[in-house]
């Protein structure tokens, strides 16, 4: 499942709740006997009124239950996707954008491990 929002622009306001609308799926749509969101169903019922969310799932996918558990996170793994090249374009200081996102998810929001994934296809995406 790859989830796809819009970044800032024209009609598209800064100060967007779609973080708050995905925050508040995860937190108030579990199951209340078993603890547990389904994933990609429980995006079925997001709404969000600033901003447009795309969900792209594959026929074959299998529902994922997470789990909650005392409330309490044990591991965090930031994933940065990075595309320095598109069409023929760079995209000129990508590099730097990147290790300061490795800086903020790693130093400071003390993410215990931070990956960054650049130029993958469409297959390794969903792999």
């Amino acid at each position: 499942m790859i989830a796809f929002g819009c970044r800032p622009s024209e009609g598209v306001a800064a100060q967007t709740t779609m973080i708050a609308n995905v925050s508040y799926i995860l937190d108030s749509l579990y199951d209340r006997f078993t603890q547990a969101v389904e994933f990609p169903t429980c995006f079925d019922s997001m709404k969000s009124d600033d901003a447009n969310i795309e969900i792209v799932s594959s026929s074959s996918l299998q529902t994922m239950r997470l789990v909650r558990k005392h409330n309490v996170v044990t591991h965090t793994i930031a994933a940065i996707f990075v595309t320095p090249e598109l069409k023929g374009m760079e995209y000129q200081g990508w590099e730097s954008r990147v290790n300061k996102q490795k800086e903020i998810f790693g130093k400071y929001l003390q993410y215990d491990e931070v990956k960054v994934h650049k130029d993958l296809s469409k297959d390794e995406y969903i792999a």
